[in-house]
């Protein structure tokens, strides 16, 4: 890349701007992740409890 272009503040600002995006998609996607994994554990918790007490 020629970094005496014209343009190249522009590019840098797009990569620049990708990334952030890229990252706070990844980091929103472990989030979520990890938010329904602890949902799914409390969920099959309770129904092994209630399985447990019927017997």
């Amino acid at each position: 890349m020629n970094l005496a272009a014209p343009h190249v503040g522009y590019v840098i600002a797009a990569y620049g701007i990708a990334f952030v995006v890229i990252a706070v998609m990844i980091l929103g996607t472990l989030i979520d992740y990890r938010t329904l994994k602890s949902s799914l554990e409390r969920i099959a918790a309770r129904a092994n409890r209630g399985r447990d007490a019927g017997t």
